[in-house]
């Protein structure tokens, strides 16, 4: 409309308008349950996995994009439009002093409340991740706490880069306009202001770094082991295992998916500690770029699966002798009551312990935790012959589903 003057996209533009304005207030609400998701994760720890279960996370994914998308059609397809004015050549709001409301206290004041909260609520977030560094400080090193110290500013740049966006767009549109008679330099910033839109909505699909196809990747290659073990036809170093009885068959799990990729987004050099959730670690380098982070998935899993392959596997029971072995990953994928999952993935960029080769990190968390010390990776057995309750034999895989 701006830069082709095309007559189509006029006649269409309320229309356009309303897709813009949706697209952009979901991204805000996402934004803001991203950062609640980060709040909770530091400030409850204990109470995380119950808050943001996955039916309540399912819940409020969909919460947001039904109750997003009816105030929006309400407002901005039947009450008002938000359309392109010829004569302005603007973006604009109807001419009435309802639709100026609407426009004001539904879009800019709501929407700049909105953004200063999140920015608020993150800030507390890095205040807590830095009181709990300190505690932990003494027991590190002077590199480990010059890790920590970089990871809480990256974070810390992204919240504050983040925010400013956001109020910067909704500064954009609202007020410079009105001190800028000329109509093509207000056409040059309304279509600056239109892309911003459209980027900014792509920020919160951003945030999930494995892709859908790559989620179902990632648990099939962690079945199909499982699989293989629950038959009797896994060989590990040469020895066909026993078959089990109760082995789960697992699922992905977006909370803890998300309590991963939060993780992974700190680039660690080790272990979180998350309560009650097992966790699984992959980091790869190197001196050129890694292209689709998708693949690293399905990579990890295979090199956890390979430590049995390596190692062998000598006892089912997980005492001291067998973990020491080296194959702590592979039992935890293989541990039968084990039955959900999520992962998350990071470039990390350069790594200066490194030569400043390009690191990655996958992190894989799972939910029940599984590598307990003498405790049996799973029950031996026929096959799918020990199933908890309520589950039953999937007679395709021998899981317990």
């Amino acid at each position: 409309m701006v830069l082709l003057d095309s007559t189509a996209f006029k006649s269409i533009s309320e229309h356009c308008g309303f897709f813009i304005l949706l697209c952009y207030e979901i991204s805000v609400m996402t934004h803001l349950a991203i950062s609640l998701n980060r709040f909770c994760a530091v400030w409850t720890p204990y109470k995380y996995q119950d808050i943001f279960s996955s039916r309540n996370t399912k819940i409020l994914i969909c919460g947001i994009w039904i109750y997003t998308s009816l105030a929006a059609f309400l407002f901005y397809e039947v009450l008002c439009n938000f359309y392109y004015d010829d004569k302005i050549r603007f973006l604009t709001f109807t001419n009435s002093e309802f639709c100026g409301y609407i426009g004001w206290y539904g879009d800019f004041l709501k929407n700049a409340s909105i953004v200063a909260f999140v920015m608020l609520i993150d800030l507390l977030t890095i205040m807590k991740v830095r009181k709990m560094s300190k505690k932990v400080s003494a027991n590190i090193s002077d590199q480990a706490q010059n890790r920590i110290s970089a990871r809480e500013m990256r974070f810390l740049k992204q919240t504050v880069t983040q925010g400013s966006a956001f109020m910067l767009e909704l500064l954009t549109y609202f007020f410079i306009p009105q001190y800028i008679e000329d109509k093509w330099t207000q056409s040059e910033i309304s279509f600056t202001m239109q892309s911003s839109l459209i980027l900014l909505a792509l920020i919160a699909g951003a945030c999930a770094q494995f892709s859908s196809t790559a989620q179902q990747q990632i648990v099939d290659a962690h079945n199909n082991l499982r699989s293989q073990i629950a038959k009797g036809t896994y060989t590990a170093k040469g020895t066909k295992e026993p078959s089990g009885a109760d082995i789960l068959k697992m699922k992905w799990d977006s909370s803890v998916a998300t309590s991963a990729q939060n993780y992974a987004n700190t680039c660690p050099s080790g272990h979180s500690g998350a309560a009650g959730l097992g966790e699984n670690m992959y980091w790869s380098w190197t001196s050129g770029t890694f292209g689709d982070l998708n693949s690293f998935g399905v990579a990890a899993s295979k090199s956890w699966e390979q430590e049995f392959q390596d190692y062998g596997w000598t006892s089912n029971t997980l005492d001291v002798a067998t973990f020491n072995t080296g194959i702590g990953h592979a039992t935890q994928m293989a541990w039968s009551k084990t039955g959900a999952l999520g992962c998350g993935v990071k470039n990390c960029g350069p790594d200066p312990n490194m030569n400043n080769w390009n690191r990655l990190v996958v992190v894989c968390q799972y939910k029940a935790q599984g590598n307990y010390l003498n405790q049996p990776i799973y029950k031996t057995g026929a096959t799918c012959s020990a199933c908890p309750s309520p589950t039953k034999c999937e007679s395709a895989t021998g899981l317990c589903v």
